[in-house]
């Protein structure tokens, strides 16, 4: 049974466009090599200042693990972990079933 991901980013003040250029072109395609879907991101027109929200659609609970685990061993993981790191100013990550 599918679940998702639900992640809250932060990007650091004055790097909002290049923390999505880095989910688009270099996360993106190594998470779904691993099987998961990026269903979408949101940015807040309103509230917190900064912020993103994305959302994953993984196959099920232990693929969490599966990815994060075959993304950290993925060769170019330090260079794509550096660019995040330049831009990422904090997230929040919440794995959820859907009810309804």
């Amino acid at each position: 049974m599918a679940v998702y991901l639900h992640n809250v980013i932060r990007a650091v003040p004055g790097k909002r466009a290049e923390l999505l250029e880095v989910i688009q072109t270099e996360l993106k395609p190594m998470m779904e090599r691993e099987g998961w879907k990026l269903l979408s991101v949101y940015y807040g027109l309103s509230g917190a200042i900064n912020h993103y929200t994305a959302w994953w659609e993984l196959a099920d609970v232990d693929s969490y693990e599966r990815g994060r685990a075959a993304v950290a061993a993925h060769p170019d993981f330090p260079r794509v972990r550096a660019l995040l790191d330049s831009c990422l100013a904090d997230e929040t990550i919440t794995l959820m079933d859907r009810r309804l």
